[in-house]
């Protein structure tokens, strides 16, 4: 997997993993507490242009499968996981759930602390996220080892892309 970035409105940033779709996508973040149901979140009309959180760790083991949509595409722009599955384990899935999101462009980044992220959005119901990863991700964080701390420049500059994104917009430059 290749690096993404997760920043906050207000300045909070979390390294982790591009999964599904690369490139960029920012909206309002909606907090999906449910243990099951990812793809009914994904698809339902009132996450449109939205960034999902999932606060369950693992998303993809039960796949896809043509009832459990809400609508007949993905509604949100993008989402936030701890822990991809790799091994879809449900007799109704007809596909993987990472292939149908790359297909539909949905940016996603993985392997990121959901809970603090949580945390951050019960403090401030209100948040607006950006996902990074790609093309759309600064050439600066190429040469950057994870330890050491991204520029604030750096930070500021994609803080002020998710203040001025509208919901579900994807701009990278």
């Amino acid at each position: 997997m290749n690096p993404a970035v997760l920043v906050t409105d207000q300045g909070h940033i979390f390294r982790g993993c591009s999964w599904a779709a690369t490139g960029c996508a920012c909206g309002r973040l909606v907090v999906d507490k449910s243990i099951a149901g990812y793809q009914q979140a994904l698809t339902d009309p009132e996450n449109h242009g939205a960034i999902v959180l999932f606060t369950s760790p693992h998303i993809g083991n039960v796949g896809i499968h043509e009832g459990a949509a809400k609508s007949d595409k993905y509604q949100a722009a993008g989402l936030i996981l701890r822990e991809p599955t790799r091994i879809t384990s449900s007799w109704q899935a007809e596909a993987d759930l990472r292939p149908a999101l790359e297909n539909d462009g949905v940016v996603a980044v993985a392997k990121v602390d959901t809970r603090a992220i949580a945390r951050i959005a019960v403090k401030n119901p209100e948040i607006r996220v950006g996902i990074f990863s790609g093309d759309c991700l600064p050439e600066a964080l190429d040469d950057l080892s994870e330890s050491t701390p991204i520029p604030r420049s750096i930070v500021n500059e994609l803080v002020e892309r998710v203040k001025a994104a509208k919901n579900g917009e994807v701009k990278c430059h």
